[in-house]
C-alpha cells in the first residue's frame, strides 16, 4: 500500500506535464512581447523561436531528483528512507516548501528548456507537495497531538508558562 506521502508525490508527477506546457506558453508569449515590442521601437531583431515543451521520461526525473535524499526512493514506490548523511536536502524539506537551487539547476537541464520555465514547474512542484503535505499530514497531526494533550490535561496555559524546575549546578 503506498503511503500519503507517495501519493502526494505521484499526484505531483501527474501534473509536471501541464505546468511545463502553461509555463513554456507563457514564456513563449512574452518573448514574442518582446520582440513586437522591440520592432515597434525601430530595432531589427530575428524573430524568437518557440520553445517546445517536452515531458521528462522517468529516467530523466529520476536524475533530476538526484540531489534530493528519500527522492529517487518515493518516485518509485517505496518507503521513503531516514535522512541520508551525504544529502544536502530530503524529501521531507520539499514537503515543507523548500525548493533548493541543486534541484533547479537539475531540472533545467532534464526538462531541455530556459531555466525560467524549469523554475516556473519546480515551484509548481514543491508548492503541490507543501499544500498537500500540510492539509494531509501536518494538519491530522496537530490535531491528533492537541487531543492527546487535551486528554492528559495539558493547556495552553501550561505550555506557555515558564519552567519552573531545577536548572542545574553551576558552581565550580
Amino acid at each position: 500500500m503506498a503511503t500519503t506521502i507517495q501519493l502526494i508525490w505521484q499526484e505531483a508527477m501527474d501534473q509536471i506535464d501541464g505546468w511545463g506546457t502553461k509555463a513554456t506558453n507563457s514564456y513563449n508569449a512574452t518573448k514574442k512581447r518582446e520582440h513586437e515590442r522591440a520592432v515597434a521601437n525601430g530595432r531589427q531583431l530575428p524573430r524568437p523561436v518557440p520553445v517546445i515543451w517536452r515531458c521528462p521520461t522517468v529516467e530523466e526525473h529520476v536524475r533530476g531528483f538526484s540531489s534530493i535524499g528519500g527522492a529517487r526512493s518515493v518516485h518509485q514506490g517505496q518507503p521513503v528512507p531516514d535522512r541520508d548523511v551525504n544529502s544536502k536536502w530530503h524529501v521531507s524539506d520539499l514537503l515543507r516548501g523548500i525548493t533548493p537551487k541543486s534541484m533547479l539547476s537539475e531540472w533545467a537541464s532534464v526538462f531541455r528548456t530556459p531555466q525560467s520555465i524549469a523554475q516556473m514547474v519546480l515551484h509548481r512542484f514543491i508548492g503541490y507537495l507543501e499544500d498537500k503535505a500540510s492539509e494531509l499530514i501536518w494538519k491530522p497531526r496537530c490535531t491528533a497531538t492537541a487531543a492527546w494533550e487535551q486528554s492528559i490535561g495539558i493547556t495552553p496555559k501550561a505550555k506557555a508558562s515558564k519552567y519552573n524546575g531545577p536548572r542545574g549546578d553551576w558552581s565550580d
